[in-house]
């Protein structure tokens, strides 16, 4: 990923406080990535698995498919303009005090 890439080149010129200001940020990134990863495999594994006509195991895993949408209209997308934020190199967090509050 591009913001990966920014901050690790940011820390290795020496603003190794300025990559971190944005920690919380990028961290809340990869996690919605790393669920959404997880989600797409579980659904993929489930397909694969449904029997062909109904059953109550069947109509479970149906539902537990449908889960995995919801999570990529909803929460997936803020991803973007989390990765947005961070390749703008923004220094807001980095420069804010204490004192300010």
């Amino acid at each position: 990923m591009e913001s990966t890439r920014n901050l690790l080149c940011a820390a290795a010129n020496g603003e190794t406080d300025f990559a971190l200001a944005n920690a919380s940020v990028y961290l809340e990134m990869m996690g919605h990535i790393v669920v959404a990863w997880i989600w797409l495999r579980q659904a993929r594994v489930a397909v694969a698995g449904l029997p062909r006509r109904m059953t109550p195991t069947a109509t479970s895993t149906r539902a537990s498919c449908r889960r995995a949408p919801h999570f990529f209209r909803w929460e997936l997308p803020k991803t973007r303009h989390q990765n947005e934020l961070l390749n703008s190199m923004d220094r807001t967090c980095y420069e804010m005090q204490a004192a300010w509050f």
